[in-house]
């Protein structure tokens, strides 16, 4: 279960990825039906200010909190040390159970991204949602 929240004041924030991304999306024109997008690491882009929060197992209130503060989200963006554990991680999830209290809260958010270097051709290419720990604050608005 998801839910979704608007925070105005991280939209337009600098991140970039803190590993390689990988994003299959619905493609009509393909003959897979899909699009397949690489975003390297270290690649930048643009926070919209649209963000999912997983909460399947997490405390929803707390990352309602989180997603809607921008000073605790751009204190999470700053320090991508804090989430080493999830960095390549085979299973994500797995891997995030294993982080505490705000960490674990973190690692229940995804941030909508406008990449710099993705085919934009509509609303399903550009930016795709990347969970906030495989981000770093690149530069503040």
């Amino acid at each position: 279960m998801s839910v979704a929240v608007f925070n105005k004041d991280v939209s337009g924030r600098r991140v970039e990825a803190m590993e390689p991304l990988h994003f299959h999306v619905s493609d009509s024109s393909s003959p897979t039906g899909y699009s397949h997008f690489h975003i390297p690491q270290g690649t930048a882009g643009s926070l919209t200010g649209n963000i999912a929060i997983y909460y399947a197992d997490a405390n929803r209130e707390a990352a309602e909190s989180l997603a809607l503060d921008a000073a605790r989200l751009r204190a999470s963006l700053e320090h991508p040390e804090r989430f080493a554990a999830l960095r390549n991680a085979i299973n994500y999830i797995g891997a995030a159970h294993k982080l505490k209290g705000e960490e674990f809260v973190a690692a229940t958010i995804q941030l909508d991204v406008v990449w710099d270097s993705v085919p934009r051709d509509g609303a399903k290419r550009g930016k795709f949602l990347a969970y906030l720990p495989w981000l770093r604050l690149v530069t503040a608005k």
